[in-house]
């Protein structure tokens, strides 16, 4: 028999404790504790787990980790750890306390946890009845992942805040000039899959034939370029720089803004943005320019740039262009 001690709503036990197949009846203000255990093997891939096919809720879907009830005696921390070994067959190097969440309509804590393993990829160890298949993801497939199914569409909430972190799923950091024929192919493949809907397609080659290794460097050479870099693996999954507008010591732009198609809509675009903006062009400037495709210009929009000179129309490239004024260039500020 399984049973559960019960908590009051301020988190304090009472001294009560519940049978587990009584689960529906826990009484009013009263409360029992839930773990949940989303698992990342040190400084890379995240972990799927298949729910047994045999079980009553969500058989055979996939979800994050592993997780249970904490029973009676037991510190939310002791749950996770038995949760985590019975369900995956690992023991947590580290387990961080992401959020707790009260949930009235289970009776429940919800405390969401991560624990950090160095196990071999293939020590998992599955528990008949729980649990009867994994995989390990890399960061922003995982990601994916957690938008998309029945159970890790509710458990992406809680790991939210975790996966929010700058550096947790991706960094942006300088370019190097190992990352040129990375960044030339992201490039490519970019303006032939997302812009190849709003612009003739040998325009688009025609633009390619201008996006190789050696271009990116000759960029890099009078602007500073950033990559988006995806932990772990380190896979160049955006690019963006920045540099003088035309020169000007007052005035910048942005050029070469592109995420990789399987990636967009991750905040990789927007944190590559917020990274230039950073960056000293964007600090000495009073205002920032940026020529956009039609494919881009939403994006551009909500970012905070408007139309130059308020001309909604594209020039002679087919090109927007956008502006943004600093707080150096903000009449409000003189």
């Amino acid at each position: 028999m399984e049973l559960w001690d019960l908590y009051d709503a301020g988190g304090n036990k009472t001294g009560e404790t519940w049978e587990r197949s009584r689960a529906k009846e826990i009484p009013e203000g009263r409360f029992h504790i839930v773990c949940d255990v989303m698992v990342r093997r040190r400084g890379g891939d995240f972990l799927l787990t298949l729910r047994d096919p045999d079980k009553d809720l969500y058989p055979g879907c996939w979800e994050a980790g592993a997780g249970g009830s904490a029973l009676a005696g037991e510190t939310p921390e002791e749950a996770a750890r038995r949760e985590l070994w019975e369900e995956t067959g690992l023991t947590a190097d580290s387990l961080e306390l992401i959020g707790v969440t009260l949930r009235p309509e289970s009776r429940s804590f919800l405390y969401a946890w991560l624990a950090v393993v160095s196990s071999a990829r293939d020590s998992v160890r599955l528990q008949p009845g729980e649990t009867s298949g994994y995989r390990w993801m890399t960061p922003l497939d995982f990601l994916c992942c957690l938008r998309e199914g029945p159970v890790t569409q509710k458990q992406y909430p809680r790991y939210k805040p975790y996966l929010d972190r700058p550096g947790t799923l991706y960094s942006v950091r300088r370019l190097t000039e190992g990352d040129a024929e990375a960044v030339s192919d992201l490039i490519v493949a970019t303006i032939r899959i997302s812009n190849i809907g709003d612009y003739p397609a040998e325009m688009m080659e025609e633009l390619i034939k201008t996006q190789t290794p050696a271009d990116v460097l000759r960029k890099a050479s009078w602007a500073h370029f950033y990559v988006a870099a995806e932990a772990g693996t380190g896979a160049v999954v955006g690019c963006g720089a920045i540099g003088p507008y035309w020169g000007k010591t007052d005035e910048s732009s942005l050029f070469s803004i592109f995420v990789r198609p399987d990636h967009q809509g991750k905040g990789i675009g927007r944190a590559i943005v917020e990274t230039l903006e950073k960056d000293e062009f964007a600090l000495r400037a009073r205002r920032i320019e940026v020529p956009t495709s039609i494919t881009g210009l939403n994006f551009y929009r909500r970012m905070g740039y408007d139309f130059r000179n308020g001309k909604e129309t594209l020039d002679e490239e087919r090109l927007y262009r956008l502006e943004k004024f600093t707080q150096i260039g903000d009449p409000r500020h003189d």
